[in-house]
């Protein structure tokens, strides 16, 4: 097989890949981890293809690559459960990506293949769930900007063959896809399905304030509700955060403001003791709508009386 590796002949090469593939067992979440500590040995020669002339042997190497991760990431069952235990690749990341990701990385600055779009979402697929593409998510800003739907779609396909952990990188995908994309959509569609499967502290640990206040300001309503999500879930751990998701409510657009109520909502029933600080930063000369302090009230038990109602029972007794 090293032999064939280094065959003069890209066919040879290639097919020498393939046949390495067979021999990898991929791993699977309800099953005992496989052995594949004979292909595991020779690990250095196999990635050694990387560095190839060839985009197509490149291509089948990063194929037989995937084939050690993990063919199911995400839980078949959504449950708050901490990042740490949703990280599904561990041997993974330790025999291949930890000691190879410089030559993993140099592909997407090679300008031979800048625009072999295989090869990118090759690298996405293999190491989008670590922690090693922050500096070089630009390298992908001309596919997620692409008028061709195939290409789309093959970025959208990678990204939900991708763990938990690609969550990381979702705020700067958000900001570098242009307005109206349909890819938008997409990433926020993913993002909703990711925050069911990690608790609070995950997500306050993912997501800064400086991320959630970029989703915030974006065209898109649909990324702007899924900020109050993140806030919300931002105010679980530290409540001294709730006056930035009540700022939220001047939003223009009712699917937002409508989030803010819920999640406030929900934040008051599980933590009553943050009743009294979200009395306190809500304005109620600006909220001002009857429907929300009754929406808050049921959700939180007790009847919560505004200035707004009081002129709205006034208003009826002049009638």
């Amino acid at each position: 097989y090293k032999r064939q590796l280094q065959d003069p002949q890209p066919y040879c090469r290639k097919q020498c890949i393939k046949t390495l593939s067979l021999l990898v067992t991929s791993p699977k979440k309800s099953s005992p981890e496989p052995d594949n500590s004979a292909i595991l040995e020779h690990i250095s020669s196999i990635v050694k293809c990387l560095t190839d002339d060839n985009a197509t042997v490149i291509s089948q190497t990063l194929k037989l690559l995937q084939k050690f991760k993990n063919s199911s990431p995400l839980p078949q069952q959504f449950a708050k459960l901490p990042l740490d235990k949703l990280q599904t690749n561990v041997q993974f990341e330790k025999h291949i990506v930890e000691p190879h990701h410089d030559i993993i990385l140099k592909l997407l600055c090679n300008p031979k293949f800048r625009f072999n779009t295989d090869l990118r979402v090759g690298v996405l697929s293999l190491i989008g769930d670590t922690d090693k593409l922050h500096e070089h998510l630009v390298a992908f800003k001309d596919m997620l900007n692409s008028d061709s739907i195939p290409i789309l779609v093959q970025f959208s396909e990678a990204m939900r063959s991708l763990g938990p952990a690609v969550i990381q990188y979702i705020p700067q995908i958000i900001e570098m896809i242009k307005p109206g994309s349909p890819l938008i959509r997409n990433m926020v569609r993913f993002l909703s399905r990711l925050l069911r499967c990690i608790d609070a502290a995950g997500i306050a640990k993912v997501f800064s304030l400086k991320a959630i206040h970029s989703l915030a300001k974006n065209k898109d309503p649909n990324v702007r509700r899924v900020a109050v999500q993140l806030m919300g879930q931002k105010c679980e751990k530290k409540p001294r955060h709730l006056w930035v998701l009540v700022q939220m409510w001047t939003d223009k657009h009712s699917k937002v403001r409508k989030e803010v109520m819920e999640v406030l909502g929900d934040i008051g029933k599980r933590h009553p003791s943050y009743i009294p600080s979200i009395m306190e930063t809500i304005d109620t000369d600006s909220v001002s709508s009857v429907l929300v302090w009754r929406h808050l009230s049921l959700s939180w038990g007790n009847l919560i009386c505004s200035n707004a109602e009081q002129e709205y029972d006034y208003q009826e007794r002049l009638t």
